[in-house]
C-alpha cells in the first residue's frame, strides 16, 4: 500500500516520459527538413543541367529538330547527377517558332529519404530553361 501512496511524489524517470513525448515530433521535423533540403539541392542541380543543355541546343541555328533534341538530351545526361533521384527525369525539348526560342523543361520525382508522409511524398520538381536560338544566352 505504501507504494501507491509514494507514486505521485516520486519524480524519478519523469524526464524519460517527457523526452519520449518530444522525440517523435522532433524526428518528424528533422526528417522533413532533411528531405526538403535534398529536394532544394536537387532542384538547383536540375536547373543547372537544364541550362547547360539548353545553351548547347540553341548554339547553332541550322540544326534539325531531331539533332537539337539529341544534343539537348546528351548534354543533360552528361550534367545530371544520377544519384539525385531513383528514376531519371523526363526531359522535354520545345522550339517556340514564333520568336525562335528553345524551351527545355524537365520533371523529376523525389522520394522521402527518412520519413515518408502520406500525401506529401513522392513529389515532383519541375524546371524550365529558355534560350534564344543562335544567341546563346539565357532569357529567364
Amino acid at each position: 500500500m505504501r507504494l501507491l501512496t509514494d507514486l505521485p511524489r516520486d519524480e524519478k524517470g519523469a524526464i524519460m516520459v517527457i523526452f519520449a513525448l518530444i522525440l517523435v515530433p522532433l524526428l518528424i521535423f528533422v526528417s522533413m527538413a532533411i528531405d526538403m533540403a535534398r529536394a532544394n539541392s536537387g532542384g538547383q542541380r536540375l536547373q543547372a543541367a537544364l541550362d547547360s543543355a539548353a545553351l548547347a541546343g540553341a548554339r547553332y541555328r541550322m540544326l534539325t529538330e531531331e539533332e537539337r533534341s539529341a544534343t539537348v538530351h546528351s548534354f543533360f545526361k552528361a550534367n545530371w547527377d544520377t544519384r539525385t533521384s531513383k528514376e531519371p527525369p523526363r526531359v522535354r525539348v520545345d522550339v517556340l517558332t514564333d520568336d525562335n526560342v528553345l524551351k527545355v523543361s524537365a520533371d523529376v520525382y523525389f522520394d522521402a529519404l527518412f520519413f515518408p508522409l502520406p500525401g506529401l511524398y513522392p513529389f515532383t520538381l519541375h524546371r524550365e530553361s529558355y534560350v534564344k536560338i543562335g544567341r546563346v544566352r539565357l532569357l529567364k
